[in-house]
């Protein structure tokens, strides 16, 4: 094997490490945002009123995972421990091409509001505050090679 050869093999092989970290820092991070995302609890309620047939849980399983464009819609899924919505993060970003964009994305009208403290178990959000760790969460993937 030549030198040009030799090269573009290293290539290809930093490329797809570098494809496969990328995979593991998105995946920790989506799954991050998801788990800090509140599920409702009545006890911690001030009107301690709730809903007739209330599962807490909505908010977290509204996260959705897509590739190439962000999901518009919100859905109808209860997550209270968000397996649901990681499962989606998982098979989404294994699936990711090379120089794809993957994307999560929460459609309910109170995502945004409880991003921003309108729940004390969440005041400093799920986007921000896993955004604001994001070199944490870079050292902890590329550190567990």
């Amino acid at each position: 094997m030549n030198f040009a050869e030799e090269l573009k093999q290293a290539s290809k092989l930093v490329l797809s490490e570098a494809e496969e970290d990328s995979k593991a820092i998105t995946i920790k991070l989506f799954n991050s945002i998801i788990q800090d995302t509140p599920v409702g609890n009545p006890d911690l309620w001030v009107s301690k009123k709730k809903p007739k047939n209330y599962v807490g849980g909505r908010a977290r399983g509204n996260w959705q995972c897509s590739i190439g464009t962000p999901k518009t819609n919100d859905i109808d899924r209860k997550d209270k421990d968000g397996s649901a919505a990681q499962a989606e993060v998982l098979d989404s970003v294994l699936s990711l091409p090379p120089e794809g964009a993957v994307y999560l994305s929460n459609n309910l009208p109170y995502a945004q509001p409880l991003e921003f403290g309108h729940s004390g178990q969440a005041p400093a959000g799920m986007v921000r505050k896993n955004m604001a760790r994001i070199k944490q969460i870079l050292r902890e993937t590329l550190s567990k090679k």
